[in-house]
């Protein structure tokens, strides 16, 4: 644990945009999930399944960003 510990602390030493690239990386994740022609079906007219899987990924991924920030103490420990 303490290796993979100074390891991630070398990587983000060396490379400081690692974490928000990550959060790009899961940001770009969502979008590309929550778009596009894969989800809707031939006989789908409004879009309405794919406005509703965007809101609920959004929604579900701010709730986490936000959620995540209370676990920082435990994480460090």
């Amino acid at each position: 644990m303490a290796e993979t510990k100074n390891f991630m602390a070398k990587l983000v030493r060396a490379w400081p945009a690692l974490p928000y690239m990550a959060l790009g990386a899961l940001l770009a994740s969502v979008y590309i999930a929550s778009s596009g022609t894969a989800w809707l079906s031939d006989s789908e007219i409004n879009g309405g399944n794919l406005s509703v899987l965007t809101v609920t990924m959004s929604l579900s991924a701010g709730g986490l960003m936000l959620l995540s920030t209370f676990a920082v103490p435990r994480v460090r420990s």
